[in-house]
């Protein structure tokens, strides 16, 4: 068999936050995400009741809305499988 793991991730440095925001990259990262969230839920796109992790979401309205707010989200796909 082999593994396929996908990592996801964004590259915002402190010096471009705080010039494009006037956030450091760490506030403007969490902060935003935080937000974006909040817009879905308060535009009736999250539907779902209750407590759940960011992760049990729908990510496709996510992170066009992530972009729209400057953050440009990436996906790197890794495989591996034994040789023997």
């Amino acid at each position: 068999g082999h593994r396929v793991t996908h990592t996801l991730y964004s590259i915002l440095g402190h010096r471009e936050a705080s010039e494009r925001f006037g956030a450091t990259a760490t506030a403007y990262l969490t902060g935003t995400g935080a937000a974006v969230g909040a817009i879905l839920l308060a535009s009736g796109v999250i539907k779902k009741p209750g407590m759940f992790s960011p992760e049990q979401l729908d990510p496709k309205p996510f992170f066009p809305l992530l972009k729209e707010w400057g953050i440009e989200a990436r996906e790197r796909i890794t495989q591996e499988r034994d040789l023997a």
